[in-house]
């Protein structure tokens, strides 16, 4: 889309098969703490041709929609790989996506679609209410908590990952940890 020749943003967006995109980005978020977008990026005529569909099915999608049902919406996964990212940061983002493209599908069915927000959640996750940024201690005190390093939370993810697949040796659950 546009001048191929100008500078671009590095903003990637992409599918999983089998995935709806809108469960790849809470992974993401839930399984690696990696910010990302679902959606058509207000870009209907250009999603139509990138994602193929016709205008039968352009019709079905809106009567869906109409109905209520959300989940309709086509689209696909945006992520940012912003030039100050360092390369670790990178590898571990590209990674992510590696592992759930591979494994994605056995932790998708702990996921419920919330079709009144939106939203994919883990369903052992209950949403706390929203509360005011003054009820939050963080602002009011100083702590020292070291955050997770990018190998600690890649071991966790892929341990989260492969606990959902019950019937995983664990001779490739090394595999997996050691790679």
């Amino acid at each position: 889309m546009g001048n191929p020749s100008l500078p671009r943003l590095a903003i990637f967006s992409f599918n999983i098969k089998g995935l709806h995109y809108g469960v790849v980005v809470a992974m993401l978020n839930d399984l690696f703490g990696i910010q990302a977008r679902g959606g058509c990026s207000c870009a209907g005529p250009y999603a139509h041709q990138l994602l193929d569909i016709n205008q039968d099915d352009s019709r079905n999608i809106q009567e869906e929609l109409a109905q209520g049902n959300k989940l309709a919406r086509p689209g696909w996964v945006r992520l940012n790989l912003h030039y100050l990212l360092e390369k670790p940061t990178v590898c571990y983002i590209l990674e992510a996506v590696s592992l759930i493209s591979r494994y994605g599908h056995w932790l998708a069915k702990q996921y419920h679609y919330h079709n009144d927000k939106g939203v994919w959640l883990y369903q052992q996750y209950q949403p706390q209410l929203t509360v005011s940024l003054d009820h939050l201690e963080f602002f009011h005190q100083q702590r020292n908590i070291r955050p997770e390093s990018l190998e600690e939370s890649m071991k966790s993810a892929k341990n989260i990952l492969l606990k959902s697949k019950s019937h995983v040796s664990s001779e490739k659950i090394a595999n997996i940890l050691n790679s």
